[in-house]
């Protein structure tokens, strides 16, 4: 079971590394997003690593809960911010789209 935790405390370490690692030639908006990605993995591998060594806490499985929800929310947001889909209204009114007129 402390094997299992603290494999997953790895990986999420792992996440947030990766998360705050991959910034180079992005955008600005895309650099910040990544930097605020990088936050929840961060304190799910900490409440987990905390896991590891003080098992059976209601506390911390409410703690962890909630900051994988935030992730997961945060995800998604980040998605659509970041990624807009081809037929969105935003990029109907780009300069390629000017040029067709």
């Amino acid at each position: 079971m402390k094997l299992e935790q603290a494999v997953k405390a790895l990986g999420s370490y792992v996440l947030a590394l990766l998360m705050a690692a991959h910034i180079e030639n992005k955008g600005t908006l895309e650099i910040r997003v990544r930097e605020l990605f990088s936050v929840p993995p961060f304190l799910v591998s900490l409440v987990l690593t905390i896991k590891v060594w003080v098992p059976d806490q209601p506390q911390l499985w409410v703690l962890k809960a909630w900051v994988l929800l935030l992730l997961g929310s945060w995800l998604l947001q980040g998605a659509s911010v970041m990624y807009a889909p081809p037929d969105s209204p935003c990029l109907l009114y780009t300069s390629d789209a000017a040029d067709e007129e």
